[in-house]
């Protein structure tokens, strides 16, 4: 998942931005957090971001979360 960042390929937004909303394991949500403020990927990342941000149980994945909304968009 992290090479998908490191490649920056905007097709990989989509398959990312489910892992983040929907994989049972917090590890990949975290990772695939991270990899899509690496990517960007337009609105549907920020949103997807920020729903993570805003609703994910683990403090992981809401921290890689912020760090991605503060790259792709400046804010938190």
């Amino acid at each position: 998942i992290r090479s998908l960042g490191w490649i920056a390929d905007e097709r990989a937004a989509s398959p990312l931005i489910d892992i983040l909303r929907n994989d049972n394991y917090s590890r990949l949500r975290s990772v695939a957090a991270s990899a899509l403020g690496d990517i960007g990927g337009g609105k549907k990342t920020i949103e997807a971001l920020k729903d993570a941000y805003k609703n994910d149980e683990n403090e992981y994945v809401r921290r890689h979360a912020a760090e991605s909304l503060e790259k792709l968009t400046g804010e938190r």
